[in-house]
């Protein structure tokens, strides 16, 4: 087991890491043959001799082979060799039903032994700058390409982070419990934890929509316009705000959680909770005194 997650934190890191060779471009190509070819005449004119001119030149080939183009086709290998963008989301969900899950449970202090898998909802989204205990450098995004249609249609692709904000709902018989932190994937540390909790009956409305926002990231002078955001908001003016989507970063779909079946599972829960509260009220009949009349009997 060690073995493998050993295993998996190399490979992780060499995902994010490790950089490609400079490509091969027209001027370079021209630059490496003018040093190739040049000294192959001062070699012959040195030595005065054709065979050990071009034995001369043989070992400069020898030595730029050994010490520039092996360690380049050696870090070309390394580099096409890592693993797939799809590997990499497969561990991070992994992880995060895991690991987070299980730090979110023991954080909130939770008996879930009668739990399914459907009351823990897990809503993930990339960390895009960096705060007091998030350095800057250590926020990291690769370019994946996930489909390559033909010469008309652009080739679609999404971004692998390395660092990621984790959302955790619970949703218990009479309560939702809330569970938030942050999480470096390549240091394998959790961060900036918080809790919540909210009685469904106290839960005036949930509603989920696309809002202007303006968030600034390490990667574009241009911030982020637009973030799809579910907001739970309580009786009190409380508002619970979960940041669903923030399609500007183009976060892996499999990381995009169907907020829309969330929605429904939370209100189907809000009113079940709310009808039974009402009918466990006390019915008060107020019986308005009748008027009394009397009448004058004769006799």
């Amino acid at each position: 087991m060690e073995s493998a997650i050993n295993y998996r934190q190399q490979q992780m890191s060499d995902f994010f890491l490790l950089k490609p060779p400079k490509p091969m471009t027209p001027e370079l190509v021209l630059k490496i043959a003018i040093f190739l070819f040049l000294p192959i005449i001062p070699a012959i004119a040195l030595v005065a001799d054709l065979s050990n001119g071009i034995s001369i030149y043989i070992g400069f080939l020898l030595l730029v082979y050994l010490v520039w183009l092996r360690p380049r086709m050696a870090k070309k290998k390394k580099y096409n060799s890592r693993v797939s963008s799809d590997t990499l989301n497969k561990w991070l969900l992994e992880t995060l039903k895991t690991k987070i899950l299980n730090r979110a449970i023991e954080y909130l202090e939770l008996e879930t032994s009668e739990h399914t898998t459907e009351q823990f909802i897990i809503i993930p989204y990339p960390v895009f700058h960096g705060t007091k205990k998030i350095k800057d450098e250590s926020i990291m995004r690769i370019r994946s390409i996930t489909s390559i249609k033909n010469k008309t249609v652009p080739e679609e692709y999404c971004f692998n982070y390395s660092v990621w904000n984790i959302q955790i709902l619970v949703l218990s018989q009479n309560y939702l419990s809330y569970y938030f932190c942050s999480y470096n994937w390549l240091k394998d540390e959790i961060l900036n934890e918080k809790t919540n909790e909210y009685y469904y009956q106290d839960i005036a409305l949930v509603k989920t929509e696309y809002e202007q926002v303006s968030f600034l990231t390490k990667w574009d002078e241009n911030p982020i316009t637009e973030a799809r955001i579910t907001k739970l908001m309580h009786s009190s003016g409380d508002v619970l705000s979960l940041i669903t989507e923030l399609p500007e970063l183009h976060q892996p779909v499999k990381t995009i959680v169907d907020i829309e079946k969330i929605e429904k599972v939370l209100r189907m829960l809000i009113r079940h909770s709310k009808a039974k509260d009402e009918s466990r009220k006390q019915v008060n009949i107020n019986f308005k005194p009748a008027e009394l009349k009397r009448e004058a009997v004769e006799i």
